[in-house]
């Protein structure tokens, strides 16, 4: 511990000035500062006397006018400060891992829809496996009956399969005792997905062996929602009504359904975010957000860009 003494000697705070008590005063500073005491170390016992002693002997100390020493130091200030604790070091934060760029997965399961044939048209140009529901439902009802049916046979027999009863397809007797010989041979026949599920069946069958595979022939709305639940992508082919004037008329709700989506977002914003939409036709497209056929075939062969899609209304 440094000599008290030291700390104040030359201190020009403190001003001594002679006046009658002067002597007295400053003789009892002198012992104050001058105790060995100070010199070694003390127990708080003694820091507590020689801190009443030095502040006994500061206040004797006569003062010019305006002029003042520093406060002096009380023994609660002295005695009760505790050294401040060593601030532990700071845990620095973990560095904040940049999110990984995101992988695009190639396009292997598609399905197309689309008015007049369109899809099938596109589905062709693609290289990939192609499966028709439509031809899927004829290739059974052929094994069957062992005959071709007609486009409103077929449809008939679709929809018995898929369990659709409706005021054009009701349940009838012929059709209950057909389908309880049917389920002998297909036991998920007359469940909703039951074409889903062979298309599914058979993707992954030649998806396993590297190839990609592509859906059309797709026209119920149940149809469309099962097939996007289960990972196809969809794509939407489009024509020209001048094309349409010249092709065989073929009612399709939901090709219909998709037609005025698109057009309905057209609309309202011509240019922008691609549509999942494929325009097969030599006229010009009416939107830059269309797919011209070599680019959805460039895009067939790439990475999903997964932009905006085609909805039911």
């Amino acid at each position: 511990m440094a000599p008290l003494g030291n700390a104040l000697a030359g201190n020009e705070n403190i001003k001594i000035r002679p006046t009658g008590n002067d002597v007295m005063a400053a003789n009892e500073l002198c012992r104050t500062i001058s105790n060995p005491r100070l010199t070694a170390e003390m127990n708080p016992t003694d820091a507590n006397e020689t801190i009443e002693n030095l502040a006994a002997a500061t206040a004797a100390i006569p003062l010019a006018k305006n002029e003042r020493l520093a406060a002096p130091v009380s023994r609660e200030s002295i005695s009760t400060v505790q050294p401040a604790a060593p601030q532990s070091n700071p845990v620095a934060p973990a560095p904040v891992q940049a999110a990984p760029l995101a992988i695009k997965q190639p396009t292997t399961k598609v399905f197309l829809t689309g008015r007049l044939g369109g899809a099938d048209v596109v589905a062709r140009q693609t290289g990939a496996f192609v499966i028709n529901m439509k031809s899927l439902v004829e290739s059974q009802m052929r094994q069957v009956f062992g005959s071709t049916p007609t486009p409103a046979i077929a449809a008939e027999f679709a929809a018995w399969s898929q369990g659709i009863v409706t005021p054009q397809v009701p349940m009838t007797l012929t059709r209950t005792l057909l389908e309880a010989l049917l389920k002998q041979k297909f036991p998920t026949f007359g469940q909703p997905d039951y074409w889903v599920a062979l298309v599914e069946s058979l993707a992954a069958e030649h998806l396993a062996r590297g190839s990609r595979v592509v859906v059309t022939g797709v026209d119920t709305t149940a149809n469309f929602k099962a097939l996007v639940k289960k990972g196809f992508v969809h794509y939407h082919v489009m024509i020209s009504n001048t094309t349409a004037q010249n092709l065989p008329a073929q009612p399709d709700p939901l090709a219909t359904a998709l037609d005025n989506d698109v057009i309905k977002k057209i609309s309202f914003q011509r240019e922008g975010q691609r549509l999942h939409v494929v325009w097969n036709d030599n006229q010009p497209a009416p939107s830059g957000r269309f797919y011209s056929l070599p680019e959805f075939l460039a895009e067939f062969q790439g990475p999903s860009i997964a932009e905006g899609e085609v909805e039911i209304q």
